[in-house]
């Protein structure tokens, strides 16, 4: 028989493989059981990891083997950490220094609603053109369905058709500052999201804030300026600042207040916790190590829509 293109013959006996593993297999699995047993010799010749290593049941001659078991602290020390290195690729160092802070007071929303009386002449628009290829994927709707996939409501068609944004709530490529491209309408969430590009070249999404526009300059560094669409660890940023897309667990990504219009406002800080008031005006405490970005979100009049009824 041909097996990936090589001539393999079929026959009884002992397996083939040169680890002595003593296992009679016949003719029909010699192939089989020659990968099977390459694959756990390959899994046992790996190096222990200290304080990582448990028994696992092997069919060799050793009935319990120990295998080093990967953990994401072993092999990578920034995994837990949401700090991701920026490397230069022209000369595969990392880059010089981040600038110092300038802008260390804290973002209230006085200070919002006096930038937005500035920013009357540009308002925020939305680009009128194709989302990203790349950074989209086709929204898959399941209308008029149930769970086991059967049509359970009738004349509930696809509709438009409409793509689905990655954006990142993690922020994760720190130290790197970004060019707002455009301000894009976003069909799965009610804030709009922007197009950022890095100083590398990468393109990504992010929530837009209210204040944000074309052109402008967003960063996520412990010591970025305290302006809107900056992105910061709750222990550099003041008391009293309005914030948006914060995390429940360090590393974890954005997950409250990420809806049009909303924000929240830090109150107090602690050695060890931030208590921030929510939109729901529920007072919550969140880890200094967790992170959020500036500012109040965009598409405020979405809550002035007109709903069919009086």
């Amino acid at each position: 028989m041909k097996f990936f293109g090589l001539q393999v013959h079929l026959r009884d006996g002992p397996c083939p493989c040169p680890y002595d593993c003593a296992w009679p297999v016949s003719g029909a699995t010699l192939v089989r059981r020659s990968m099977w047993c390459r694959r756990w010799a390959g899994m046992l010749s790996r190096p222990f990891a200290p304080g990582h290593s448990i028994p696992m049941l092997s069919r060799h001659e050793e009935s319990f083997s120990p295998i080093s078991t990967r953990w994401s602290s072993s092999y990578s020390r920034i995994m837990k950490r949401n700090r991701v290195p920026y490397i230069d690729f022209e000369t595969g160092f990392p880059k010089g220094e981040t600038p110092k802070q300038t802008v260390g007071t804290a973002f209230t929303l006085a200070k919002q609603q006096k930038l937005e009386r500035l920013l009357e002449a540009t308002p925020q628009t939305t680009f009128r053109g194709r989302v990203i290829k790349q950074l989209s994927t086709r929204r898959i709707r399941h209308s008029g369905r149930g769970d086991v996939g059967r049509i359970t409501t009738r004349h509930r068609e696809g509709g438009t058709m409409q793509r689905l944004r990655f954006v990142d709530f993690k922020r994760a490529r720190k130290d790197i500052p970004a060019s707002v491209l455009r301000i894009e309408y976003s069909p799965e969430r009610t804030s709009h999201v922007a197009l950022i590009q890095y100083e590398d070249g990468v393109l990504s999404y992010i929530l837009a804030p209210l204040t944000l526009r074309p052109g402008d300059q967003v960063v996520a560094s412990e010591s970025a300026n305290i302006v809107p669409g900056n992105c910061l660890p709750l222990r550099s940023i003041p008391a009293g600042s309005i914030v948006h897309n914060i995390e429940l667990r360090p590393g974890a990504g954005g997950q409250l207040i990420r809806a049009a219009g909303t924000f929240a406002t830090i109150i107090t800080k602690d050695r060890h916790f931030a208590t921030i008031k929510l939109r729901s005006t529920e007072i919550r405490k969140f880890p200094l190590e967790c992170w959020a970005s500036i500012g109040q979100l965009s598409h405020l009049e979405r809550a002035m829509r007109f709903k069919g009824r009086q």
